[in-house]
């Protein structure tokens, strides 16, 4: 298996492989393709990179937190550059079933690249990470002169439910933090906008129910994978309301609130 700069040093990690391991990415790599929210991010994130980059198809691009290479797979198809990175080895071998790209196993907070690419991906990555600053850093460093980060995060704290804490969240984000994030470590924001907008009040429904019950640790991670295991007809209606959101966001106006948010930043020179 061709995974690159596979690090000796596994001390430092954002979990131990006990809490976020094969299982996992396996369990992960068999519903992306067909669940209505990573189908829906992925689409979004193409049309960010094609409608908002001039020429982003000559430029090389490393996906950071790639995981098991659902998003990796589905820019390499529409004709984007695009190399992966994790820090976890068990996610890249499955990234490697959907990919010839060249992998790297790395720690983001110990980037090796410098001045390296012309974008870089962050999707659902910054809320697993307690240095969030450092990581924006890094990614800096990590681009050309000129280079963009896109990246999609959770929002809203009042959704901060059971299922953050068995995806070993941090935080969730208010948009303007992130944008004051980004400003801080040396991006300007030229696109950005909440997502999930229409299907809101049924996120927060499902997770305010699933917050007032206690239950052990175990019974929670079963909870959270049987939602994104949806009824085919509820995720196809789902992923068409999303396939909306996607047209408004790009070509009409930024939704003003969403469970999640997208932002596309360029690298300013100091």
């Amino acid at each position: 298996m061709d995974i690159k700069l596979e690090r000796e040093n596994r001390s430092c990690k954002v979990h131990n492989e006990t809490e976020f391991g094969a299982e996992s990415f396996e369990f992960l790599y068999d519903i992306e393709d067909r669940n209505f929210w990573f189908k829906n991010r992925r689409e979004l994130i193409y049309k960010f990179i094609s409608a908002y980059i001039p020429n982003y198809a000559s430029k090389k691009m490393l996906e950071v937190g790639c995981g098991t290479g659902n998003v990796l797979h589905y820019l390499n198809e529409k004709g984007i550059d695009c190399d992966g990175a994790d820090l976890f080895f068990e996610g890249l071998t499955f990234a490697r079933r959907r990919t010839s790209k060249p992998l790297y196993q790395i720690d983001v907070r110990q980037m090796p690249f410098n001045s390296a690419f012309d974008i870089i991906g962050l999707f659902d990555v910054l809320e697993h990470i307690t240095e969030d600053g450092l990581v924006v850093r890094n990614i800096f460093n990590a681009l050309k002169p000129g280079g963009y980060l896109i990246l999609t995060v959770p929002t809203l704290n009042i959704l901060w439910s059971e299922t953050d804490v068995v995806s070993f969240h941090k935080r969730r984000y208010r948009l303007s933090e992130l944008e004051k994030l980004l400003t801080q470590n040396g991006f300007s924001t030229m696109k950005r906008s909440y997502f999930i907008f229409f299907l809101l009040p049924i996120v927060f429904f499902l997770r305010r129910a699933g917050s007032c019950e206690r239950k052990k640790q175990g019974e929670k991670l079963d909870i959270a994978r049987r939602g994104l295991r949806l009824n085919p007809i509820l995720n196809t209606i789902f992923y068409f309301i999303l396939r909306l959101e996607q047209w408004i966001v790009v070509n009409v106006v930024d939704l003003p609130i969403g469970s999640s948010c997208i932002v596309l930043a360029q690298k300013i020179e100091r």
